[in-house]
């Protein structure tokens, strides 16, 4: 590739591809010059007929000046680490395409012998072989190499690791380079030249002589019904408050009107450009603060005393860039928390107020070339990626700043219940501008990060999201307007599929009928949706994890856990002086302590050794079965009671190395951690059952009658298919007492009187029954518990196919 991109002539004397497809792209690029297209490596090696050359009978590589540069990418896949079994034993070596590179590659360089050689591989194969062989493959391979018997005396090998992170690194930086650098590139006198971006002549070129900048224009609204989902008007933003004024007094001093007159001679202007028509544009907030930047700039006099306040924030968090808490910015400069919050928050209006102004400039400069025919417009797209984000603010903070909030008299209630939080809405905006060069006959692409500022909602609705977005534009001085410019309008939105977002773009169209609009779904939410739809089938185990775990929160959990589980072994135990079965029992308890207390190299390797060794040690037996049984042969055990004691000790500890994991739902991450621990537990005698009745408690409530179809069998089925033993009949009375807790059953249906009842103690606002709380959710585990012993009864494989979906989908 090289030599072509340089321009040095070369032949391509051979060439080997096993994907047909691929074959086809390498004859397209270099057919005129390769020779031979063999399908694998060892067809070139044994000179077989090529598929350029099928009808040959041998397929000769001919090169009287020897080869002076080979290629080699051989399969990858025997050493990727994201391969599974990439580090167990024999795993690279019986892999079938290990011998392409140990072999083939190796037969290459010894038969043809080429002047240099460039092998490429993935980083796996510099690493460790196994767990058992710390030897890697590359190693192992110039091991190879050095073996061989060359006639020119061999290779003098250069190893180089690329890690992509740094390509993109220096890829972004190039491209960002060139996106500046582009619309600079010099041209003829009449074109657009590096002068032209200077920052006086953008100014310069702004406005006319005597002529003000142009406003937002108010065009009537449609008289469409989707465009009244919004008020016309978008209410005014919450940052252009009169109290923002303030930073300004505090950071730029007060300058007379007169001093942004009109220059009568164009030479008497100053460097920063017609102050008179950037005076005038934007909103009020920013034209002041224009014009007291402006005085600053150009006033050599002693600025007024910062406020300490501002100081403070800006020495702290804007000059130095660290990240401070206010409370450590407290401590430092003995200002309250709450003039440094408010303080930062007209910081960074100031900021985003500038930043709008900017790109309101940069409109202006473009409208000017167009009016100068040195460019024209050719299309104006507007990317917008907005959603509402995991973020939460409380109210009353939030109305220390914005004592308003909510607006227009809107009412925070809902259900009866008053909220305590707000939602955060997420803008994310890129304008692009496409022109076409009239001096260089080229197009010009001009992008621009518009700054938002994350926006608070009462409820994330149509209405109040296209608010937010059109407060957004309304910061840009006069957009519409110059937007209007360009024949082609495009607006790109990329959401998810939900109603507000679809009804919000539906009011965008036809408020605007001259954009084009584009939706993209959001890659997360979809994700996110395929996971949801695949483990449908399987929500009911899902939820019962996720229970499971909540039900362990707290300290002390595991204590309990490992308590219960003692108990049970010491009413249940069954020690049998008999040899131990072997066979299909045997084996089962093998699989599934492989399957659930895997060996893999990692942290918890030695661990897991330990926990099956002990495991199939002791618990001998068929462990399908309910009853625990303990076959102690000749040597075992001296006594019952030191079975019981091993039992009580090794056993508990390996089962319950530790409380449930958390299955993270929201990321689906260590997901397989609580399966294997929950399966684990009831592929031993059901101990998983037994040991959660145990630990969520006894019901207090009678049966119920009349449950629901999804919650409870008919009587006369379950007692056909299940026959329920004493323990077994003891679960089933648990789950019909949890559900009559949660049923919702009142107590003049029970026939229980309800006034002999002592009312609940009533909790203060905002307050969470942290005790009722944990009772609800170990009601819930304790009912999946229950539930997975019926399942048992049904079908044991249950916890296996569960987890295998949920490994293959994450």
């Amino acid at each position: 590739m090289f030599p072509q991109a340089l321009g040095i002539p070369f032949t391509a004397v051979a060439a080997a591809e096993k994907q047909p497809e691929y074959r086809d792209v390498i004859q397209a690029n270099h057919g005129s010059r390769l020779q031979h297209l063999y399908d694998t490596l060892e067809d070139m090696l044994d000179e077989k007929p090529c598929t350029k050359h099928p009808a040959c009978e041998h397929c000769q590589i001919d090169a009287p000046g020897g080869i002076s540069l080979a290629l080699s990418g051989s399969p990858c896949n025997p050493f990727s680490k994201q391969r599974a079994k990439r580090f167990r034993d024999q795993s690279v070596q019986q892999h079938c395409m290990t011998g392409t590179t140990m072999s083939g590659v190796v037969g290459l360089y010894r038969k043809w012998e080429p002047r240099a050689a460039i092998m490429e591989q993935v980083r796996g194969f510099d690493m460790k072989t196994s767990q058992s062989d710390q030897e890697s493959p590359a190693t192992k391979f110039l091991r190879l190499m050095a073996a061989q018997t060359w006639k020119h005396g061999g290779y003098w090998v250069a190893k180089l690791c690329l890690d992509a992170s740094d390509w993109i690194k220096i890829s972004l930086a190039a491209a960002a380079a060139a996106a500046v650098l582009a619309p600079c590139m010099a041209a003829d006198d009449d074109g657009l030249s590096l002068s032209d971006l200077d920052l006086s002549s953008i100014v310069d070129g702004l406005l006319d002589e005597g002529q003000g900048a142009s406003h937002e224009d108010e065009a009537s609204q449609p008289d469409d019904a989707a465009a009244q989902l919004v008020p016309a008007q978008p209410s005014s933003n919450l940052l252009e408050r009169d109290e923002l004024l303030g930073i300004v007094d505090d950071l730029l001093p007060s300058v007379a009107e007169e001093t942004f007159q009109a220059a009568v001679n164009r030479d008497q202007a100053d460097s920063f450009g017609p102050r008179a028509a950037l005076s005038q544009l934007g909103s009020s907030f920013q034209q002041l603060m224009f014009k007291r930047y402006c005085a600053t700039a150009g006033d050599s006099t002693e600025r007024p005393a910062v406020r300490k306040a501002v100081a403070a924030v800006t020495a702290n968090l804007v000059s130095s860039g660290r990240h401070r808490s206010t409370a450590v910015i407290e401590d430092i400069s003995g200002i309250s928390r709450r003039t440094l919050q408010r303080t930062l928050s007209q910081l960074a209006a100031v900021l985003l107020h500038g930043g709008c102004w900017l790109v309101g400039a940069m409109l202006e400069m473009c409208s000017k070339w167009f009016q100068r025919q040195r460019m024209a417009p050719v299309m104006a797209v507007s990317k917008f990626r907005y959603d509402e984000t995991p973020l939460r603010m409380r109210l009353s903070e939030l109305q220390e700043f914005i004592p308003g909030f909510p607006q227009q008299g809107q009412s925070m209630s809902g259900s009866g219940a008053a909220y305590k939080y707000v939602k955060i809405l997420r803008i994310d905006w890129t304008l692009g501008l496409l022109m076409y060069d009239l001096a260089t006959c080229g197009h010009r692409l001009l992008t621009v990060d518009i700054p938002v500022a994350m926006v608070p909602l009462e409820r994330t609705t149509a209405e109040s999201q296209a608010a937010a977005i059109q407060a957004a534009q309304a910061r840009i001085p006069a957009l519409q307007q110059q937007l209007s410019l360009y024949p082609k309008q495009l607006r790109l939105a990329c959401i998810d599929r939900y109603s507000a977002n679809l009804k919000a773009e539906d009011f965008f169209k036809s408020s605007q009928p001259e954009q084009l609009r584009t939706l993209f779904p959001c890659d997360v939410h979809r994700a996110a949706s395929i996971i949801k739809k695949s483990l449908r089938p399987f929500e009911e185990v899902t939820s019962g994890l996720v229970h499971t775990g909540l039900a362990m929160e707290g300290g002390g959990a595991l204590v309990v856990l490992r308590q219960v589980l003692q108990e049970v072994f010491a009413h249940e135990l069954v020690v049998e002086h008999s040899p131990a079965p072997g066979g299909s029992i045997r084996n089962h308890t093998r699989q599934i302590l492989d399957l659930f207390c895997p060996i893999h190299p990692g942290p918890g390797h030695l661990k897991n050794m330990k926990r099956q060794f002990v495991l199939q040690y002791y618990c001998n037996s068929d462990i399908s079965q309910d009853r625990i049984v303990h076959h102690c042969t000749f040597s075992c055990c001296s006594s019952s009671q030191e079975t019981a004691d091993r039992f009580a000790t090794s056993v508990v500890l390996a089962l319950l190395p530790r409380k449930c994991p958390m299955l993270k739902r929201k990321s689906w991450t260590d997901v397989e951690q609580s399966m294997d621990w929950t399966a684990l537990l009831q592929s031993f005698w059901c101990l998983f059952t037994k040991v959660m009745v145990r630990f969520t408690g006894a019901p207090t409530t009678h049966p119920v009658m009349g449950l629901d179809e999804d919650e409870a069998e008919e009587p006369s089925e379950a007692a056909e298919a299940l026959r329920p033993d004493a323990a077994a009949a003891d679960v089933l009375e648990l789950v019909d007492g949890i559900l009559a807790q949660g049923s919702g059953v009142d107590d003049a249906e029970t026939g229980v009187a309800g006034d002999q009842e002592e009312a609940p103690p009533v909790l203060p606002d905002g307050a969470i029954d942290w005790h009722e709380l944990q009772l609800r959710r170990k009601r819930k585990a304790g009912v999946f518990a229950c539930r997975a012993t019926i399942m048992e009864n049904l079908g044991r494989r249950m916890f296996v196919n569960v987890t295998v979906v949920i490994s293959v989908t994450t």
